[in-house]
Parts: structure tokens; C-alpha cells; sequence
């Protein structure tokens, strides 16, 4: 049982060094200084509420998938 518990550590762990290695492109993507403004369509009122709305279904979205892994 002691082993069990050391391999299911040691396995999270690698699962969450290799999940960091994942994102770090995306961070550094994120926050260079030129990048926000690149990705933002001309604003227009239906452009901006859709997006507010997308932007709220993707993080409800990762929040379950968080919720998910978490209790997995």
C-alpha cells in the first residue's frame, strides 16, 4: 500500500511538471506586451458581448475540467 501511494505521488507530480511545461508557451504568449492587442477584432457592441460570452463559457469550461481532474 505504501508503494501504491509513493507511485500515485510520483506519477501526479510528473503529470503536473509536464502540464507547466505545456503552458509556459501559452503564458509567454499571453504576456508579451504586443500580443493582446493583436488578437482583439475592431470592438462593436455584438463583437464585445459575444466575446463576453464565449469568454464565460471557456472559463466555466475549465473550471469543471479543473473540478474533474481534481477529484480524479
Amino acid at each position: 500500500m505504501r508503494a501504491q501511494v509513493f507511485s500515485d505521488v510520483d506519477t501526479a507530480y510528473a503529470e503536473v511538471e509536464s502540464n507547466i511545461a505545456l503552458l509556459k508557451p501559452y503564458k509567454a504568449e499571453v504576456q508579451r506586451p504586443g500580443a493582446a492587442g493583436a488578437r482583439q477584432p475592431s470592438p462593436s457592441p455584438t463583437n464585445t458581448a459575444a466575446r463576453r460570452s464565449m469568454d464565460f463559457l471557456n472559463a466555466q469550461s475549465d473550471y469543471r475540467q479543473v473540478q474533474l481532474a481534481y477529484g480524479n
